[in-house]
């Protein structure tokens, strides 16, 4: 059973829809300036439909580091692992309904709703839904508010142990989270080509009752910029903060502290390209570096105390028009952590493992592919 998230996180998600709520109320009752010739505001005010679906092969459905996938592979740890296959396939389909019309003094906004399932075929201890509500408003031509919600009601992360039996063999339990994300963010047009963002974001997860220590709170901020310095190009980066406490901080010294800071720096581009017209395609290239710094001062916590990571995502893409107003998109992404621990180990009588046997049972490799496909009624 999931823990109870945090009475304060309920209130933070309830204060999301009603100001979203709010705003779009207002912005119906609002009446636009006047002017010599008066449109009906019904008829600039539309519904349309998004729909999706993406095909996905990923060759480390759980980000395991090469030492569990040895494990894996032999069937050396019994119950550490509640998935049929380290590769799966994952069928996504999604919907997003979206009103979009103008609003407050006669200036445009949308309302999003977004419904997302994620089905792996060989897995089904990891299958999830994704619930996203999101609204944006132009208060000047250039400047705009956005707040949004987003909601994972239950996501399988991995297995960790809990205990040993009477005969000192690992029991292990599947450990699970809800997540529940906020953020609301701002948006200026410095130029016609350079536009800059400033955003904050909450998260908040909810382990089950064998991992609550695990429950956390994050808050962190973004700033970000797109830059369109020519009809064939564009370029966008981004620089974010997080500091997440976790639950376990405020416990007894012997339970397992997770609290971190980390640092993400985000560029891409991509490239309009002025070839087969009635395809339109477009190519995209992305990389992130996420820094992490685990605060555990906890020295027998050995995977954790003094631990820092560096996560390296990159991302590469192709899409284009397809018959029937469908757009397709072909996409390769890499994920790699890398994780540093401190060089005090072997550490007689307590660790007999060298600091990079530890580090091995921490790094990771990943690689997938996408086929996606999107069109709008």
């Amino acid at each position: 059973m999931m823990a109870t998230p945090h009475r304060h996180t309920f209130k933070i998600a309830v204060a999301a829809f009603v100001s979203i709520a709010v705003l779009f109320a207002a912005a119906v009752d609002a009446k636009p300036r006047k002017k010599k010739t008066q449109q009906n505001p019904a008829a600039e005010r539309s519904v349309v439909l998004d729909v999706g679906l993406s095909i996905t092969y990923d060759d480390n459905i759980i980000n395991y580091s090469d030492a569990d996938l040895d494990l894996f592979d032999s069937s050396g740890a019994q119950g550490k692992f509640s998935i049929k296959s380290k590769d799966d396939w994952i069928i996504v389909p999604r919907i997003n309904p979206r009103f979009t019309g103008k609003f407050l003094a006669g200036r445009p906004g949308w309302l999003d709703l977004g419904f997302g399932y994620f089905a792996y075929a060989s897995n089904d201890v990891r299958r999830y839904s994704r619930i996203s509500l999101s609204a944006r408003q132009y208060f000047t031509s250039r400047l705009y508010g956005e707040a949004s919600y987003a909601f994972i009601p239950s996501y399988y992360y991995r297995n960790y142990q809990v205990g040993t039996d009477d005969l000192g063999a690992a029991i292990y339990a599947e450990a699970k989270f809800a997540k529940h994300m906020i953020s609301a963010e701002t948006g200026y047009e410095l130029t016609r080509t350079l536009t800059a963002t400033a955003a904050y974001k909450f998260q908040h997860k909810s382990y089950n009752s064998e991992f609550e220590f695990r429950d956390l709170d994050g808050h962190g901020f973004e700033l970000g910029g797109t830059w369109r310095p020519a009809k064939p190009i564009g370029f966008w980066a981004a620089y974010g903060f997080e500091r997440a406490s976790a639950k376990g901080a405020d416990m007894a010294d012997s339970v397992l502290d997770v609290s971190y800071d980390s640092w993400d720096m985000l560029s891409g581009a991509r490239h309009y390209m002025s070839i087969l017209d009635a395809i339109r395609p477009e190519l995209s290239a992305s990389f992130e570096i996420r820094n992490i710094k685990y605060q555990n001062d906890r020295l027998p916590q050995i995977y954790y105390f003094g631990r820092e990571d560096f996560n390296y995502y990159a991302k590469a893409g192709l899409s284009g028009r397809l018959p029937y107003r469908v757009r397709g998109t072909v996409e390769y992404a890499f994920v790699q952590k890398k994780a540093e621990l401190p060089d005090i180990y072997p550490d007689p009588g307590r660790v007999s493992q060298t600091t990079a046997e530890l580090e091995r049972k921490i790094n990771y490799k990943s690689n997938s592919i996408t086929i996606r496909f999107t069109r709008r009624f």
